[in-house]
């Protein structure tokens, strides 16, 4: 009996061992911070708060693959940029409302997602912000590093929505989709979430009455990823349309999105459409 107790506890150590090898692959850092307020310059030494965080973890064995950070402004007054090794990203808005700012509600902070901006480096990782920022945490993206750099190109399969660089065609046969038009204001922005819940691989704005700016989008994906398009951000001339590739057909929730006119006075029409699978046939015999 101790025999077939002892077999069946080694056996069960042999599969769970990949299961455990494969977790530390990749590693979701969330640093809380509870609606702390920061003036002015400020800079987190992400790669410190890890380590004081993490201590059974050995943060030189990662790299840093993404950035996102729940915080909110005073009428989007803060900028964060993500600072790898010697490079650095480009100052992302936080937007936030005055009226809002006190209220602790996780609706009103924004998501901002900011991919790094070089993956070989072993050097400093800091976010710095500028002006008053009120931030929830920040989750730190990370990814083992690998001897013959090869994850830097590639995730290894692993469905990761944030690398941009990384989205392609499944290959699988499906159809545009209209998921729902977009109606803009003549003088102000406008942010809303639409429901999608469809499994798309493609997601595409088209242009449909006047010039419209696309200041901010987000999709939100059924395992509770909420990752920033910026290939879909920017102008969007009337007739025209932007597009993004995911990687594989995803199961989209919602997508959040804020525009403006690019001509204050003209109101703007948008249609958003996915791509999506078409279903199998039922074959008679």
């Amino acid at each position: 009996m101790k025999r077939i107790l002892l077999t069946a506890v080694v056996m069960a150590g042999v599969l769970l061992a990949p299961v455990q090898a494969q977790a530390k692959k990749q590693l979701d850092a969330v640093l809380v911070y509870s609606g702390k307020v920061f003036h002015d310059q400020h800079t987190f030494k992400l790669k410190r708060a890890i380590s004081q965080k993490y201590q059974n973890i050995d943060v030189n064995r990662y790299r840093v693959h993404s950035v996102r950070v729940v915080a909110k402004s005073v009428n989007n007054n803060a900028t964060v940029k993500l600072v790898v090794g010697e490079r650095s990203t480009d100052a992302y808005r936080v937007f936030g409302r005055s009226y809002n700012f006190d209220n602790g509600q996780a609706y009103t902070y924004d998501g901002v997602r900011i991919d790094s901006p070089w993956k070989r480096a072993k050097g400093r990782w800091q976010l710095r912000a500028k002006g008053t920022l009120k931030v929830s945490k920040i989750i730190v993206s990370l990814r083992k590093r690998a001897r013959d750099h090869r994850n830097d190109y590639d995730d290894g399969g692993h469905n990761d929505h944030g690398d941009s660089g990384g989205w392609n065609n499944s290959g699988d046969r499906g159809k545009w989709v209209s998921i729902s038009p977009f109606k803009g204001k003549k003088h102000d922005f406008v942010n809303a979430t639409i429901a999608v819940n469809k499994k798309l691989n493609q997601i595409q704005l088209k242009g449909s009455k006047n010039n419209a700016v696309v200041v901010r989008l987000n999709v939100e994906f059924s395992d509770g990823h909420v990752v920033r398009f910026s290939e879909l951000e920017g102008n969007i001339n009337q007739g025209g349309s932007k597009t993004v590739k995911l990687k594989g057909w995803k199961n989209v929730k919602s997508i959040s999105m804020v525009m403006r006119p690019a001509r204050w006075g003209k109101r703007t029409w948008m249609e958003i459409l996915g791509h999506e699978r078409n279903k199998p046939r039922n074959h008679r015999y």
